[in-house]
């Protein structure tokens, strides 16, 4: 299986046609785009000429839980907070910040930075393995780094 029912279910509500569109559909990161967003793309664009269908514009995420973390990360609130106030898990949250800072790049989350040690290891390991997979680099990291802490350096070292 690729995607699931819910992601399938978005793209045709939404027929994304761009990557930043793709990017926005839920289950749908960087490696799922990189490995089979053209595939995707390419017959969604089929579909909508097929049964000319008038090209969807609007964010798949607006009034949705994206943009009420969106606005939570406009106020500068920590990812903890974030995940108390919405409810929601620490990896969740980290999962639409990582979809809202690579579908909207401009929106500032400089604060949300980690600065240690562990981060510059696992930039470092995140070099080794040469992508963006976390289970690569938690191998070499090992069970003391968290998934949760891998995705949210991740998000940094992208922007690198």
């Amino acid at each position: 299986m690729i995607f699931g029912d819910k992601a399938l279910r978005e793209m045709t509500t939404n027929f994304p046609q761009t990557q930043t569109a793709f990017l926005q559909i839920s289950g749908v990161g960087n490696q799922k785009l990189s490995q089979f967003g053209e595939k995707f793309m390419f017959i969604i664009r089929n579909y909508i000429n097929a049964h000319k269908i008038k090209n969807q514009t609007k964010p798949v995420y607006v009034g949705s839980t994206y943009n009420e973390t969106k606005k939570l990360l406009m106020q500068k609130i920590p990812i903890n907070e974030i995940a108390k106030k919405r409810g929601l898990s620490i990896g969740t949250i980290l999962s639409h910040i990582e979809k809202i800072s690579t579908t909207e790049p401009q929106i500032d989350i400089s604060y949300l930075k980690p600065r240690s040690e562990r981060f510059t290891e696992i930039a470092v390991a995140f070099k080794k393995t040469g992508g963006t997979l976390l289970a690569p680099v938690r191998e070499i990291l090992g069970e003391d780094y968290s998934y949760d802490e891998l995705r949210w350096a991740r998000i940094f070292i992208k922007r690198l």
